[in-house]
């Protein structure tokens, strides 16, 4: 018959494995739930700006402009539409009437969204910040004399997308650019405290 001190560590082997059993499980669903991708530019989404559609699978922009589904414009798109609640974005300059048009039709949809771009870009050719305010959106230059460099987004506050991608059409078609999607915490969290001092302390 065993004694009270065996059938304690009989108890506290069995709940430890336990424990260990479903800290291994959190960790292997935590993992299978991280989001690391890194898309490239330019690619055949160059199309989309030439209006030829694709077929194989087909994937459309806000203004109903097909573009192929496994491009990087398309996933880029995606991750931007997967947004339920809110987008942060800052970029040094905003002349892309695509992504004009996907903010605003978000904005209708309820996403709440804020702009901030480098000031002495605000009045570039074909600069969309007018459409943005026209359709209620939240923009705000940076004032300062040095450049607002940064070209980041935040998706509900827990999804980055970083690189040197301006949200321009030369970004798309013509220059060779990076982003990086994350949903890394530590990353993440550091993007939305640097976008929050700029909002804060950058107004126009």
């Amino acid at each position: 018959m065993l004694n009270d001190g065996v059938k304690l560590c009989l108890a506290g082997g069995v709940l430890g494995a336990a424990l260990g059993y479903l800290a291994a499980k959190m960790l292997e669903k935590r993992k299978a739930e991280e989001t690391c991708e890194v898309l490239f530019f330019p690619d055949v989404s160059v199309q989309t700006f030439d209006r030829k559609h694709f077929s194989q699978p087909s994937f459309k922009t806000s203004t109903n402009m097909e573009i192929d589904g496994g491009s990087s414009l398309a996933k880029l798109l995606h991750y931007l539409r997967s947004s339920k609640r809110s987008i942060d974005v800052c970029v040094m300059i905003f002349t892309c009437h695509e992504f004009a048009s996907e903010l605003i039709k978000m904005k209708k949809s309820g996403v709440q969204i804020r702009v901030i771009v480098d000031r002495n870009n605000m009045d570039a050719p074909g600069c969309q910040i007018g459409r943005l305010r026209e359709a209620m959106i939240p923009v705000r230059g940076k004032a300062q004399s040095s450049i607002m460099h940064h070209k980041f987004a935040i998706v509900d506050s827990s999804m980055l997308i970083n690189g040197s991608f301006n949200w321009t059409g030369s970004a798309v078609f013509a220059n060779n650019e990076n982003v990086v999607i994350s949903n890394h915490n530590k990353l993440v969290e550091a993007f939305i405290q640097e976008f929050n001092k700029l909002w804060k302390f950058h107004a126009l």
